[in-house]
């Protein structure tokens, strides 16, 4: 429609002046002949046709650049980029919609004011730097500074500027701005990293390595100096089985070569490395194929010193060696020093029988009553050293711990006190017993030891015994309750010594090793035990064993 209306326009203002240019050049054409007359007026009328066909061209011709006009004007408004001219004083002579939405609300507060004056202060000189270089050369040129907007806000911008020269000869520029702020804070996350990286890589108390394919290195970080004695630029350039304990080098080459072959792959390795100083260093390696990452390209290795523990594990190692002798030997001796203490013992018996024997009644009452302690002694004597080097054998006893359902050791020590149990008419309860790993034998004894004490510390009534167990966390904790006699809370820990009695002989039969015991086979299992009691109350025995041993 505008296009039709201009072309209109257009026609009429060509007729107006063609008449008046006409009426000042009026030619008198009454004295021509008919003949010149006619084809003069035929000449005119075909010139004007083509005009009039010229005239159509044209104002076809100039519609069509309207049409291509407003069509660039549109791309030139809503371009994603900011485009503007600049004159050669640096005023902005246009900008488009997008430039116009970078700096300001509006363009037409825009156009006509110094685009210095939206360039950030500490950036100016960079400014006029590029608009210096950019008058001086033929070729576009880029800068990056920080411009600011008229609501006070600011964004980075790279500027790409060229310069122009207009039909008058007049210099100006037309400059492309883009908004890199994303981009600069990209870059400014990617530098905070590497610096925190290289600081991690750097002040890292191991030795962070990258070695090439065939164990060339690359990279070696600075605690190299500290842990190996090497500084990083002695090592670069030297292959790194160099350095390796002949011993360990084929190892490690193996499994070196196993992660070349594949990518990203995790190898970990302990050897032994040379230390500058002709000493040699126990490392613990982890190895990363990283070959395939352009930054890296390479095999990444981080290497820690751990010499003072391998050093700790083999003197462990051999205090192990140390200690199952020496328990060798002390088993050997209790053994030894078993038969030996018993066998006077037997004989000190055996003539203490025929005494009493030959002189029973014979004698006075009070060498009846002498005799009658001796054999008690002798017995007691007797079952003292027997549990004392069951005492000693309880470690070396241990057999290896098996899924164990506590409920078959209990029946086994119910089965060795079925004389005890039925002498005192005990009443024996128990819930169901979990399975968990353990050593049958020891647990039996446990049992029986628990069980035993609660039958022979019984009260007035009938013993009444339950045993239960609970699940806390990773432990089980089983519980004997009785309603024995009762233990004062000040004697607790006493109880779990070796030879602490609370009574004497007279009144309870023992030789103190029973709870003793009880707590080494506990300790043995990595549990605890303890008890909970008041005096006439009876007494619990707890004791906690691991469902699981690593």
């Amino acid at each position: 429609m505008k296009t039709s209306q201009s072309k209109n326009k257009v026609l009429s203002a060509l007729r107006r002046k063609a008449e008046k240019k006409l009426a000042r050049e009026q030619v008198d054409a009454s004295d021509l002949p008919a003949e010149d007359l006619q084809r003069l007026l035929h000449e005119l009328r075909t010139h004007q046709i083509e005009l009039e066909m010229q005239n159509e061209e044209l104002l076809h011709a100039q519609g069509e650049l309207e049409e291509s006009r407003l069509r660039y004007r549109e791309l030139y408004d809503n371009a994603p980029l900011g485009y503007l001219t600049l004159d050669k004083d640096g005023n902005i002579k246009e900008i488009n919609l997008r430039g116009a939405s970078m700096m300001g609300p509006h363009r037409r507060t825009l156009v006509g004011r110094s685009f210095a004056s939206f360039v950030k202060f500490s950036y100016r000189d960079v400014f006029r730097s590029h608009c210096r270089e950019v008058l001086e050369s033929d070729f576009p040129v880029k800068c990056e500074l920080i411009l600011k907007k008229e609501n006070d806000g600011q964004f980075y911008a790279r500027l790409e500027s060229t310069r122009h020269e207009d039909s008058k000869g007049d210099l100006f520029c037309q400059t492309i701005i883009s908004d890199i702020s994303e981009s600069k804070r990209a870059e400014q996350v990617l530098a905070e990293r590497e610096v925190f990286f290289r600081l991690v890589t750097e002040k890292s108390a191991d030795v962070i390595s990258i070695v090439d394919a065939k164990g060339t290195i690359s990279y070696q970080s600075p605690s190299s100096e500290h842990i190996l004695g090497y500084k990083p630029q002695e090592v670069i350039g030297t292959n790194s089985f160099d350095l390796i304990h002949p011993d360990d080098r084929e190892r490690a080459l193996a499994k070196f070569r196993q992660a070349v072959q594949n990518p990203r792959m995790t190898i970990s390795d302990e050897f032994r490395i040379r230390h500058k100083d002709g000493s040699w260093r126990y490392i613990e390696a982890t190895g990363r194929n990283l070959l395939s990452e352009p930054v890296i390209s390479g095999i990444m290795i981080n290497s820690r010193d751990i010499t003072e523990r391998k050093v700790a594990e083999i003197e462990l190692g051999n205090m192990s060696e140390e200690l199952k002798r020496y328990n060798a030997d002390l088993e050997q001796f209790a053994s030894a020093a078993s038969h030996d203490l018993r066998e006077p013992l037997r004989t000190i018996g055996f003539f203490l029988s025929l005494l009493e024997k030959r002189y029973k009644g014979r004698l006075d009452d009070k060498a009846d009553e002498f005799i009658f302690f001796t054999q008690d002694s002798v017995k007691r004597m007797d079952r003292l050293i027997k549990e004392l080097v069951d005492f000693s054998r309880l470690r070396t006893g241990v057999k290896r711990l098996q899924p164990v359902n506590f409920s078959i050791p209990l029946e086994g020590a119910l089965l060795g006190l079925h004389s005890a149990i039925n002498e005192s008419g005990a009443e024996i309860t128990f819930d169901t017993l979990p399975t968990i790993e353990a050593d049958e034998l020891q647990i039996t004894r446990l049992f029986q030891n628990l069980i035993s004490n609660s039958i022979k510390f019984r009260g007035k009534e009938k013993p009444r015994i339950h045993i239960s167990a609970v699940k806390k966390d990773d432990e089980w904790v089983f519980s004997v309750r009785d309603n024995s006699i009762g233990i004062e809370p000040k004697f607790f820990q006493r109880i779990f010594q070796v030879f602490q009695r609370l009574h004497t002989t007279l009144e309870y039969e023992g030789t103190g090793m029973g709870l003793t015991m009880s707590k080494k086979i506990v300790e043995i299992h990595k549990g605890k035990i303890w008890v909970e009691s008041e005096p006439g109350k009876g007494a619990t025995f707890f004791f906690s064993i691991p469902e699981h041993h690593s």
